[in-house]
């Protein structure tokens, strides 16, 4: 088997998962011709473990034990650190590149599941949503539990923290937004989880309430467990909510946080297609470069054509403004009707005036006219 890199891609490196009497083992094959991935591969898995809370219970080659004895994946070691450590101790062999077994120990995994984990490991990561993207919407919307006999109600969000009222609580409880953010993490890594105190503590109820009201979840009442259907950005997601507003609401935050996790590809930071500076990416915006509303259905499942990555400093408001476009020859272009006050909005403009935008290419060039043509201040209509 071949793992996948974000972008769907293969890592061009063959694996296997091979149940043992109460572990499962990890193989690698070496680097040849045929693998030429090796590397890349081995530190994908090993982060892709890492996530799944993998204990390391011990690593060899087909001729040296790599001295690896209980080591918990991103809590010991970080995972880049593990591969540097595992094929240093294969290069006193004079190849750091050989046949690798790891044997493992995986929460929530046993023997029997190593296709399923294998599978999982191979398949690229889907990001998880902002929390606060999926809270917000919900202010004031009963959420049932899992098992419907109680209901939750956001009543509001301080200090980090989302209000719940219960039946028990009427006035509400705080749970902190990170344990909010920790619980969707897990749903999107592993694709299950069980709800119950031991995974989520005495707040199991409320998390496994908004994790079962998410677009694209199903639940199970014995054992309580929320699944998150495998759906991809442009899939639909048909969940209801108490209210039609708050339903799409969440919805195009969903896909919203789909859209920029494609765009960034796993980076943690990126450049503005405007500005050109780099941000972090909770300061970037998956930019629709022709407005979502008037994009077809086969536009918005163009995916890698129809947005850009733009930063929250400014960039992605002008340009759904219209106060800024791209020309067909790729360049950024201001308003003539834009008042040049001084201070920041016009240094920004003045910044923007004439340079490159890094998402224009022959594929983007039908969105960005339509923008000329709709959204810009002082673009001639099309005839």
């Amino acid at each position: 088997m071949r793992a996948k890199r974000s972008d769907g891609s293969d890592l061009i490196a063959e694996f296997t998962i091979t149940p043992g009497d109460d572990t499962l083992t990890l193989v690698i094959d070496p680097a040849e011709p045929d693998n030429p991935d090796y590397i890349e591969a081995l530190t994908t898995l090993l982060r892709r473990l890492a996530v799944r809370r993998a204990v390391i219970t011990a690593a060899a080659t087909d001729t040296k034990d790599l001295g690896v004895e209980h080591l918990v994946l991103g809590a010991d070691a970080e995972p880049e650190k593990v591969r540097m450590r595992l094929t240093r101790e294969q290069s006193t062999t004079g190849d750091n590149r050989q046949r690798m077994r790891l044997t493992l120990a995986v929460p929530g995994y046993t023997p029997a599941d190593a296709d399923r984990l294998a599978a999982d490991l191979a398949a690229p990561p889907r990001t998880a949503p902002d929390a606060m993207d999926v809270l917000t919407p919900l202010l004031g919307v009963e959420l049932p539990t899992i098992s419907r006999r109680a209901v939750n109600r956001i009543v509001g969000f301080a200090n980090g923290a989302v209000t719940v009222a219960t039946g028990k609580s009427p006035a509400g409880e705080r749970v902190p937004v990170a344990w909010v953010q920790d619980a969707l993490d897990l749903l999107w890594h592993r694709g299950t989880v069980r709800v119950s105190v031991e995974q989520f503590g005495h707040d199991s109820s409320f998390l496994g309430a908004l994790l079962s009201a998410l677009p694209g979840t199903t639940t199970h009442d014995t054992p309580p467990t929320v699944t998150l259907a495998k759906t991809t950005p442009d899939s639909p997601r048909e969940k209801t909510f108490a209210t039609l507003d708050q339903m799409t609401l969440v919805k195009y935050r969903l896909e919203q946080g789909d859209l920029r996790a494609h765009l960034l590809n796993g980076r943690a930071h990126a450049d503005c297609a405007l500005c050109g500076h780099v941000f972090p990416k909770r300061l970037l915006v998956a930019a629709h470069i022709k407005q979502r509303s008037e994009c077809t259905d086969t536009e918005r499942r163009d995916l890698a054509n129809v947005a850009m990555l733009a930063c929250a400093f400014g960039c992605d408001a002008l340009y759904e403004l219209g106060l800024v476009t791209v020309t067909p020859d790729g360049l950024l272009r201001i308003a003539d009707t834009v008042d040049h006050i001084p201070g920041r909005f016009a240094e920004h403009l003045t910044l923007l005036a004439g340079r490159r935008c890094t998402a224009h290419r022959p594929e983007t060039e039908p969105y960005f006219a339509w923008h000329r043509d709709h959204r810009f201040a002082s673009w001639p209509t099309a005839s």
